[in-house]
């Protein structure tokens, strides 16, 4: 059906075409939030005067987009692609969990450590279900009760009750750990040049995170106020209660 391979080339023309615009519109506007959030340089949060639109981020995005499409093949690129939409899937399955048991009251770690060990252990699940060859037949075994053992302690965590949410995700935490365990089982099937670069470029964003965004973060100014502003609100305190005090 030769006739057939023409309709496809021509949907799949357009649909790569209007994937490419919206990810170049999209994407310099999720630098510019990033930028007024201060996580990023302020060079992506400048708005043109005369477009409304943040230029110098839609530059840099098509600039570099423009590099990877030359240096990658497209298998190559649909790997990453593929490899870096599965991990944002992962990050907001575990979220999910840390969210719904988190509290706002104060530090708790507890969530984070169970997702981190859940996540470990469907990665050495997978590992082994993939490369069987490697191991022993016995090894997929254990690794079965290792996931389970870190799952069941999610069934102890006491939901929070001081966070208003208009939305929960039904089935916590049965729903987000299968999605954490299928997210991981797709990662660790693609080929190992991909989690290759899925680690370099994990390592790149880390690096510019600790040591440019931690420091201009507007959240946590806003969570961590400094000393300099303690003793200015201590300050306008004091001026507050004298004058209440002396009216006159």
């Amino acid at each position: 059906m030769y006739w057939a391979a023409y309709i496809i080339g021509f949907g799949a023309v357009t649909t790569t075409t209007a994937t490419v615009l919206v990810s170049l519109i999209g994407q310099p506007r999720i630098f510019y939030q990033m930028a007024q959030d201060g996580l990023i340089f302020p060079v992506f949060g400048k708005i043109s005067e005369k477009t409304g639109i943040p230029h110098y981020g839609t530059i840099i995005t098509g600039c570099l987009s423009g590099a990877i499409a030359v240096l990658f093949n497209l298998e190559d690129l649909a790997n990453m692609i593929s490899i870096g939409t599965l991990l944002a899937f992962l990050v907001v399955c575990g979220g999910v969990i840390v969210l719904r048991y988190e509290s706002n009251r104060g530090p708790s770690y507890l969530p984070h450590l169970l997702v981190f060990g859940f996540c470990a252990s469907c990665s050495i699940l997978s590992i082994v279900f993939t490369y069987d060859h490697l191991f022993q037949p016995w090894s997929s075994l254990i690794c079965s009760l290792l996931v389970f053992a870190t799952f069941i302690p999610m069934f102890f965590l006491k939901p929070v009750e001081d966070r208003a949410i208009p939305f929960k995700v039904p089935l916590v935490p049965f729903v987000p750990c299968l999605g954490i365990f299928m997210n991981v089982t797709f990662i660790v099937s693609l080929p190992g040049d991909a989690l290759v670069r899925l680690l370099v470029w994990t390592i790149i964003g880390m690096l510019i995170y600790w040591l440019y965004g931690v420091k201009h973060s507007k959240l946590a100014e806003h969570l961590h106020p400094s000393d300099d502003d303690d003793m200015e609100e201590e300050l306008n305190l004091i001026d507050e209660s004298e004058a209440n005090n002396n009216p006159g």
